[in-house]
């Protein structure tokens, strides 16, 4: 089955300064929805909204999260370790943080 790897970096002004993306941040992006009334969506949130709301649509309807009209996100395999970078301008990246992962992949069996 294939696997698809993304780095959700769109920062949500939740007041706090400096705290950028954090886990489960992108969650108001899948679902169109403030995570909180002081942490309204933007009108500059709405693309990414969008965005992230069509490749998470399109891997619950088809089980690939590609449309037309979307930056190709491609599968994750250990050999290129490619990964989708969700923010206000759509990117890829490779070997997203290798040296700390292989230093962790090394401890175990």
């Amino acid at each position: 089955m294939p696997t698809f790897r993304y780095d959700f970096t769109h920062a949500l002004d939740i007041g706090v300064p400096a705290l950028g993306a954090f886990h489960a941040s992108e969650l108001p992006y899948v679902f169109g929805n403030p995570m909180q009334p002081q942490a309204p969506l933007t009108p500059e949130d709405l693309p990414v909204v969008k965005q992230v709301m069509a490749y998470w649509g399109s891997m619950a309807t088809h089980g690939d999260p590609n449309t037309a009209g979307q930056l190709a996100w491609a599968p994750y395999d250990t050999t290129h370790e490619t990964q989708l970078v969700l923010d206000r301008a759509l990117s890829t990246e490779s070997a997203f943080k290798k040296a700390q992962c292989d230093f962790w992949d090394g401890l175990g069996p």
